[in-house]
C-alpha cells in the first residue's frame, strides 16, 4: 500500500515512521512534504494513503480528499478534541492522537487503508467507521441522503440540495438507520460508502 507523508514535528516524526516501518503492507513513496507539494504529490503520484500532522487544516484535508477521493487520510493530532474528529470523520478521515502506541496507530493505518476511517482520541476512546455491506440494501435516493448525513449535513441543507421536503429526508434517514442496524443520526457521520465508484449522482 503506498503512502505519502506530510511533515511531522521531529518529536513525532519517529513514531509516524517506527509506525510505517513496521508494515511490510506500507510502502512510503514521498516524505516530510508541506501542504502545497503533498497536494502534489496525491495528485501525482496517486497514493493509498495520506498520513498528515494536524497542522493541515480540514479545508486541506478536504482538499486532499478531493483530489484523490479513493485514498485514505490519516490525521496524526496532539490532542484532538471531540468536535474536531467528528469533522474530521465527516471530511472522510482518520484522526489519532499522536499519544497512541505505535501498535495501534499501524492498526488504525492499515484500516484506514482497507476502507475504514477512525477517531482515537488521547484518552484511548475510540470510533470505528468501516464500509458496511448493508449498504447494497439502501435505495439510489437513501444512498444521496447518506452521502450527506455521512459529511454531517443538516436535514434542511439536504432537503435543499436534493429537492425535497425536510420531512422526507428525516423518512429516508429513519429508513436508512434501520436498513444499517445503527441507533442515532450521528452513528451515520463518517460511513464511507463501501464502493465509490458506485455512488449515484
Amino acid at each position: 500500500m503506498s503512502v505519502v507523508v506530510g511533515r511531522f514535528d521531529p518529536i513525532v516524526r519517529p513514531g509516524v515512521e517506527q509506525a510505517l516501518r513496521s508494515s511490510d503492507a506500507l510502502a512510503v513513496i514521498a516524505a516530510d512534504l508541506e501542504s502545497a507539494r503533498l497536494e502534489d504529490a496525491v495528485v501525482s503520484l496517486k497514493p493509498a494513503l495520506v498520513i498528515l500532522s494536524q497542522s493541515v487544516s480540514q479545508v486541506g484535508v478536504e482538499r486532499l480528499k478531493a483530489a484523490r477521493s479513493e485514498g485514505g487520510i490519516v490525521v496524526v493530532a496532539h490532542d484532538p478534541t471531540p468536535d474536531f474528529g467528528w469533522a474530521l470523520l465527516a471530511s472522510g478521515a482518520t484522526c489519532v492522537a499522536q499519544s497512541t502506541p505505535i501498535a495501534e496507530l499501524l492498526e488504525v493505518i492499515l484500516l484506514t487503508g482497507a476502507g475504514g476511517r477512525v477517531f482515537l482520541d488521547a484518552r484511548g476512546q475510540r470510533i470505528e467507521r468501516l464500509p458496511l455491506d448493508a449498504l447494497s440494501r439502501l435505495t439510489p435516493t437513501e444512498r444521496r441522503v447518506l452521502e450527506r448525513l455521512s459529511r454531517g449535513e443538516s436535514y434542511a441543507t439536504i432537503a435543499l440540495a436534493l429537492e425535497m421536503g425536510i420531512e422526507t429526508v428525516r423518512k429516508h434517514a429513519a429508513n436508512i438507520r434501520r436498513k444499517l442496524g445503527v441507533g442515532s443520526r450521528r452513528d451515520l457521520t463518517g460511513i464511507p460508502l463501501a464502493d465509490p465508484d458506485s455512488t449515484v449522482t
